[in-house]
């Protein structure tokens, strides 16, 4: 986790240095790349493209993001994102499960990390000072193994609560709503 962050700070560095905007926000929503609650970056190349990153937590640990953003019109409000994000899953995790037997017992398992692939349309609403409001619709694929969970004490899941978990699972459908404040302003935009 601490080489993805890392990677993700140098990016963000890299990146700022190339871009003509750059925004920071803070989002919420579902398999967003910046999880259920989290901070975002959008740094614009130009009015056609651009790059995004996100940290933040979710249902399977922290999660942190990166993508690329392009607007096929350089006038219009529509954007389209590509991305991979990474969910740190939970080691030592606790919880109440049913376990075969038809018994609900505290479980103790890993959330094993997952890696996600994401396919993203924002309708961006920009304000007069520079900042902007976003609605997110896409799909997130999960690109990780199959083994997404590890039962450490013996137990065995009944298959209802083996369904719980791939619910919780990262990866479906996308929906967010993020407020990004523009950091870079220029004062003869605004006129």
């Amino acid at each position: 986790m601490k080489k993805l962050l890392l990677l993700l700070c140098v990016s963000c560095l890299s990146v700022t240095c190339l871009a003509q905007k750059y925004y920071l926000g803070v989002g919420i929503g579902v398999n967003q790349h910046n999880g259920l609650l989290g901070l975002s970056g959008d740094f614009k190349l130009d009015d056609q493209y651009g790059v995004r990153v996100g940290a933040g937590i979710g249902t399977w640990g922290t999660k942190v993001g990166l993508g690329f953003l392009f607007k096929p019109n350089a006038d219009g409000k529509w954007r389209f994102g590509l991305g991979y994000s990474s969910a740190s899953g939970l080691k030592d995790f606790e919880t109440e499960f049913e376990v075969n037997g038809g018994n609900s017992q505290v479980v103790l398992m890993d959330l094993n990390r997952q890696g996600l692939f994401n396919v993203t349309a924002i309708r961006e609403f920009s304000f007069s000072n520079g900042n902007a409001f976003n609605i997110e619709f896409g799909y997130s694929t999960n690109i990780s193994s199959s083994t997404f969970y590890t039962i450490k004490d013996g137990s065995q899941l009944d298959p209802v609560s083996i369904q719980v978990l791939r619910f919780l699972r990262p990866g479906g459908i996308v929906f967010g709503l993020s407020y990004l404040f523009r950091l870079n302003k220029d004062k003869y935009e605004e006129q």
